[in-house]
């Protein structure tokens, strides 16, 4: 590895990254395959199908009165309410 100008690094000690990481990771799937498991519109996926789905999503956390998504927002993401409340606006033209 060759700096090809000045750079900040972070050096983590790989055998802490080891023992740390896959930990949060499983717990992290773990969590969301449950969530999965309970929401009617996956009652019928396997096991199996449940954690591809689980491996690649994530938490977001948004603070009152944020926008999630505007009007004009294009996304290639499926939201589930995980736990408290949305408010949905339709504008019409």
């Amino acid at each position: 590895m060759i700096a090809t100008n000045s750079v900040s690094l972070i050096r983590l000690e790989k055998s802490s990254f080891d023992k740390h990481i896959p930990n949060f990771f499983e717990k992290q799937v773990n969590e969301l395959l449950e969530f999965l498991k309970i929401c009617p519109i996956f009652y019928q996926c396997s096991r199996e199908i449940l954690l591809k789905l689980a491996i690649r999503s994530d938490f977001q956390k948004y603070n009152s009165d944020r926008e999630i998504l505007g009007k004009t927002y294009k996304t290639e993401y499926i939201y589930l309410i995980r736990s408290g409340y949305v408010r949905v606006k339709i504008l019409i033209n």
